[in-house]
C-alpha cells in the first residue's frame, strides 16, 4: 500500500515538474508603464545589457528581457561577440541571425528608424510597439526621443522597419 502511494506521488511530482519546464511563467504585463530600472540613473552609463542607460536601445533591451522573456543583450545571437550597437544597426543585426524584419508592425515588435528617418539623427532610433490601431497608426513607448526621458506616442509606421522576436 505504501509503495503504491509513493509511486503515485512520484508520478505526480514528475508530471508537475515536467509541466513547469514546458510552460514558463508568463512575462510581467507592464507594457505602457515606465518601469525601466534606469529611469533615475545618470544617462549614458553602461547598463545590464551592455547598452547605455536612458537611451532607446537600453529601454527596448529592458522591454525584451522583462516583458518578452528574451535574454537580449548587445551581443544577442552573435557567437562571435558582435554588437547590435546603435539603433541604426538593429534591423540588419536581427536579419543576419534569422529574426524576422519587415514593414508590418505588430504588438510587441520593435520599431526601427534608420538614420535621418522621421526626425532621427545619425544613430537612428528604436521603440517598443505597444499596439497597432485600426487606422494603421501604432502606439509606441520609448526612451530618449526627448532628452533621456520616457514617453509614449501614436505614430505612422511609414518608413519604419519592425523586428519580430
Amino acid at each position: 500500500m505504501v509503495r503504491s502511494w509513493t509511486r503515485h506521488l512520484l508520478v505526480l511530482i514528475v508530471l508537475v515538474a515536467g509541466t513547469a519546464l514546458l510552460s514558463p511563467p508568463p512575462a510581467n504585463a507592464t507594457v505602457g508603464v515606465n518601469d525601466y530600472p534606469y529611469a533615475s540613473s545618470t544617462p549614458d552609463t553602461v547598463d545590464g545589457w551592455n547598452f547605455y542607460t536612458r537611451e532607446c536601445t537600453s529601454f527596448v533591451a529592458w522591454r525584451l528581457n522583462n516583458d518578452m522573456g528574451i535574454p537580449f543583450t548587445n551581443q544577442y545571437g552573435n557567437p562571435a561577440g558582435g554588437r547590435w550597437g546603435n539603433a541604426e544597426h538593429w534591423d540588419d543585426a536581427a536579419a543576419s541571425i534569422g529574426i524576422g524584419v519587415d514593414g508590418n508592425p505588430t504588438a510587441h515588435s520593435v520599431a526601427v528608424w534608420n538614420p535621418y528617418v522621421g526626425g532621427t539623427g545619425s544613430a537612428g532610433h528604436v521603440a517598443f510597439v505597444m499596439s497597432v490601431n485600426g487606422d494603421g497608426t501604432i502606439n509606441v513607448e520609448e526612451y530618449n526621443w526627448v532628452s533621456f526621458a520616457y514617453d509614449q506616442r501614436t505614430i505612422s509606421p511609414s518608413g519604419l522597419s519592425f523586428i519580430h522576436f
